[in-house]
């Protein structure tokens, strides 16, 4: 009876581990695919470039950095652009390849095309409904 009882413990504590992993690699894949669907913080890259020189951004709290000199106080606050635009046509309009009302964006996008991919998709995000304020 004892040999019955240790071999039942040992094929259910068999059981519990395969079980174990099957929960944990079902897990950790939700994990990653969760993230991945979910684009890298651009803000740092937004600021990097002066967007912010600009464009304020209210959803991620940035703001505006006009300096007297600058004038571009007409600019829109862009926490709302991924209400109208997707992130490769942000990706192009920051590339000069797009137009809004025939106007290209003021000044061409200088950073790395990871960077401009990164920022697109993030900017894409962006979805809070005040897109075009000023």
């Amino acid at each position: 009876m004892k040999r019955d009882s240790a071999f039942i413990v040992a094929v259910l504590t068999g059981i519990a581990a395969v079980m174990g992993v099957a929960f944990l690699v079902t897990f950790s894949t939700a994990v990653s695919l969760a993230q991945e669907g979910k684009p890298k913080d651009a803000k740092p890259i937004f600021t990097k470039f002066e967007c912010n020189g600009c464009h304020s951004l209210q959803a991620a709290g940035i703001k505006k950095q006009v300096s007297a000199e600058s004038g571009e106080e007409d600019a829109p606050d862009l926490s709302g652009v991924g209400t109208k635009r997707t992130a490769d046509w942000i990706a192009k309009f920051l590339l000069k390849k797009e137009t809004i009302d025939g106007k290209k964006h003021e000044k061409k996008f200088k950073g790395s095309t990871e960077e401009l991919d990164t920022l697109s998709k993030w900017l894409a995000t962006m979805k809070s409904g005040s897109a075009g304020k000023k």
